[in-house]
């Protein structure tokens, strides 16, 4: 394996919004050589410290700064001489100034650190120094405070780390220290303090664990450990009542120890064997007073919740991890990022323990389909934002956005919801909900869409439903709920949709001119205060008109309108719209002529030369120049005009009948039609 080690910067997010699970690449890109550390500046950028080489061959250290959204602001070089670095040690932003060190091979096979600061401002190195001359393995870890400290592991010459140097570094340089007993261990930063804890081999089978306070005041505690003890990561809880240690003391066991700070002495030790290869991957605090250690094995990932008084376990992962680092965010809550492999399959996963019960809140999987080396570094800032460098095959670079995946997410059905009708929500968890379930805050920023105080996802659950109850809006809204839990903050939008129009109707749809017909809109839902307003428009306005508007009154869906139909000679027709903003809804209607309905005469029998009445009646008002045929069957006895016009708007018409005087009785028939409507009367003439 090659000592260059390619790795990838990937940012990831706990959201705010989102409507979905899952995230995506923004963009990548090649970079010249190895990316082993990074942190995140109180404004967000980025700042990566990596160890590439230039176009002459010659070792740099290298600092690149990114926004937030992957942009890159600026990038500095600095030659390395004469040394070819192993690893980046450290990074971290105090004040203005970025502190970095590295550990270097010379040519002779022998190591040495170097330190370095970069100025902010300047966006440039400002000095490097050697800091050792003493064959120092590995710069095992540093803290940073109002004076900041280096601790430092010498090489034997078998390659085995058997003593720490702590160095007080300071903006201009850096004052050797004090040389402390141990071997390879861990330290924490707490205040003004440091915290190391290490081990000794004492007779080649059992060790003696060390836990050192460095600062203001120095003390070394130990205990007797039975067997060798390995690979040893502390921490330090919250409200600094207790320091934990985790390590391993054979291939197959872990080791774990808490440590109180008032009394300085040791809790029970805490063994459990996992019939695998044991890694402790990260150690970290959890909630105030309590630990949460990652330990891997070749099954999967172990999370331990360790306490003054004893601990809890359970599995995270069951595929094969290659590398983690554990979090404590701004709730106290505990973010897990692993990196896993299994088969062809390489995966970053993310996983969030609740602060109180170590149970898996929620989590999330991105797949690579290639090598996912180890996980070196994770930031979890103020906002929630999770920032993990981490290993990849070959020489790729990626940077996500911020807030590209939830964890959890809370969704509304549908694609929008009318005022005045329940919507539902849900909050959804990726993982199921711990003993006790969780319970959601809920909130609206919309007086117009009102939800519970709060919900609750049963334990062993992973989602529960609420109802979102809305008044009707005058114009479209767009609410937002938020759903809160234990340092999950959920948002999601959701559309309030004021009312349109959703039909109109006419009753009855086929009318006779003159006459009136009823028409109706309704609306998708009900009207608001000071109600709906609907205009209205006739496409033929000659033969049928109505209102310019009709208005839905207040928590009305619906209201009725007249349609005026304008007598005609000929059938005709029009189109009715009812109109809401871009909404037009549209009923056709049918304007038909006046037909004959009855004729009748005033008298059937009649003496001849004596005059009557025929009386013709239409079943809708005339319009003008409405005319009706007639015939006479014996015009010399009978007589008629050949047509008779109904006077306009009216639905009834006499006809005068003369007649000649006869010598017997003789019928005779009288006809009245207009079109297909014929009326036949018998007149009967007497002597």
């Amino acid at each position: 394996m090659s000592r260059l080690r390619f790795v990838a910067v990937f940012l990831l997010a706990w959201v705010a919004s989102s409507v979905s699970l899952g995230q995506g690449l923004v963009w990548q890109k090649t970079l010249p050589g190895p990316v082993p550390r990074m942190d995140v500046a109180s404004n967000g950028d980025i700042y990566v410290f990596s160890l590439p080489r230039d176009r002459l061959g010659r070792f740099l250290i290298n600092m690149r700064r990114y926004s937030s959204g992957g942009q890159l602001i600026s990038e500095a070089d600095m030659p390395v001489l004469n040394v070819y670095p192993v690893h980046a040690s450290f990074m971290a932003i105090r004040g203005a100034t970025i502190h970095c060190a590295l550990t270097g091979e010379e040519s002779g096979g022998s190591y040495r650190t170097l330190y370095a600061r970069y100025d902010i401002a300047s966006a440039a190195w400002t000095a490097f120094e050697w800091i050792d001359d003493l064959n120092y393995r590995e710069t095992k870890s540093v803290a940073f405070g109002d004076t900041h400290f280096v601790i430092m592991g010498k090489a034997n010459a078998n390659g085995t780390l058997c003593f720490y140097q702590k160095l007080r570094l300071s903006d201009g340089g850096f004052v050797s220290g004090n040389v402390y007993a141990g071997s390879a261990g861990s330290v924490v930063r707490n205040g003004p303090d440091s915290f190391v804890a290490s081990r000794t081999a004492v007779d080649g089978v059992n060790s003696t664990l060390y836990i050192m306070r460095i600062g203001a005041v120095l003390f070394t505690s130990s205990v007797a450990v039975p067997g060798p003890l390995n690979e040893v990561q502390c921490t330090l809880s919250e409200d600094r009542s207790t320091a934990y240690i985790a390590g391993w003391k054979t291939t197959f066991v872990t080791y774990m120890r808490s440590f109180n700070m008032s009394t300085s002495s040791f809790g029970a030790e805490v063994s459990t064997n996992l019939g695998s290869l044991v890694r402790i991957l990260d150690i970290q605090p959890l909630g105030e007073s309590d630990a949460g250690v990652a330990v891997g094995v070749i099954a999967g990932t172990i999370f331990y919740r360790l306490t003054p008084n004893g601990y809890s376990s359970q599995p995270v992962s069951a595929i094969n991890q290659i590398g983690g680092r554990l979090r404590r965010e701004a709730s106290g809550n505990m973010v897990m990022v692993l990196g896993s492999m299994e088969a062809s399959q390489r995966s970053l996963q993310i996983v969030r323990m609740h602060r109180t019960t170590a149970q898996i809140m929620n989590s999330y999987t991105h797949v690579f389909y290639f090598g996912v080396r180890d996980v070196f570094d994770t930031v979890v800032d103020s906002t929630g934002s999770v920032r993990t460098l981490f290993g990849l095959g070959d020489v790729q670079y990626y940077e996500s956005n911020v807030a590209q995946f939830n964890l959890a997410a809370v969704s509304i059905q549908g694609p929008y919801t009318i005022g005045g009708q329940v919507a539902q929500g849900t909050v959804t968890l990726a993982q199921a909900a711990p003993s006790g379930g969780a319970t959601f805050l809920l909130y609206s920023n919309n007086a117009a869409a009102t939800v519970p105080v709060s919900m609750t996802i049963p334990a062993g659950q992973v989602s529960a439903n609420f109802n979102i109850t809305t008044t009707p809006v005058a114009a479209n809204a767009k609410p937002t709920i938020n759903a809160r839990y234990d340092g999950l903050n959920l948002q999601t939008n959701f559309d309030l949709a004021a009312p349109l129009i959703q039909s109109v109707s006419a009753t009855p749809q086929v009318q006779y001119g003159g006459l009136t017909s009823t028409g109706s809109v309704t609306l998708t839902g009900q009207a608001p205060t000071g109600g709906k307003v609907v205009t209205l428009s006739s496409s033929n306005t000659a033969r049928v008109t109505v209102p310019a508007s009709v208005t839905v009154l207040a928590g009305q869906t619906s209201r009725t309108f007249t349609i005026t139909n304008i007598p005609t000679l000929v059938n005709a027709s029009s189109v009715i719209s009812a109109t809401t903003g871009a909404v037009t809804k549209t009923v056709f209607v049918a304007v038909n002529a006046p037909f004959l309905t009855t004729a009748s005469l005033a008298q059937s029998t009649l003496q001849g030369g004596l005059s009557t009445t025929m009386t013709l009646n239409l079943n809708a008002p005339a319009p003008a120049s409405f005319t009706i045929a007639l015939i006479s069957g014996a015009s010399t006895l009978v007589t008629l005009p050949s047509s008779f016009a109904v006077p306009q708007n009216t639905t009834t018409a006499n006809v005068p009948v003369l007649t000649s005087a006869v010598t017997s009785s003789i019928p005779v028939t009288l006809v009245a039609h207009r079109g297909p409507h014929v009326k036949v009367m018998t007149l009967t003439l007497t002597p």
